[in-house]
């Protein structure tokens, strides 16, 4: 995929801030969105980002990928995140986790990166 910073690809960039999955109070379509959204990023033509940028290619993304904005309180089901694996969260995503935990985590690895490869 070339690189995308600093001699960094874009694949090697996605792992970094994407690593690890979803924990704490989430429903079983939050980590399938994860994964969509850093398939997203892997495959998009953002070039060299600045944290706010980022931040709407998030927001932006999951409205794509969700048809709706994040809303704190609500959790609502997604047909494209539910892979029929069963169970009564099977294509739900939480609000709150990406408000209060998945997003901010995200954008801190983000920032993370930067500052290392500012270095």
């Amino acid at each position: 995929m070339g690189k995308y910073c600093k001699g960094v690809s874009k694949d090697e960039v996605a792992e970094y801030i994407f690593e690890g999955h979803p924990s704490g109070k989430i429903l079983r379509g939050d980590p399938i969105l994860w994964d969509l959204l850093k398939e997203r990023f892997q495959y998009s033509s953002i070039s060299n980002i600045e944290q706010f940028e980022f931040e709407s290619f998030l927001r932006n993304t999951f409205k794509d990928i969700t048809g709706r904005g994040l809303k704190q309180g609500e959790e609502y089901y997604v047909k494209a995140l539910d892979l029929g694996v069963g169970g009564l969260s099977a294509g739900f995503v939480c609000c709150d986790y990406w408000i209060e935990k998945g997003f901010p985590r995200l954008l801190k690895r983000y920032q993370e990166l930067i500052n290392i490869l500012k270095r």
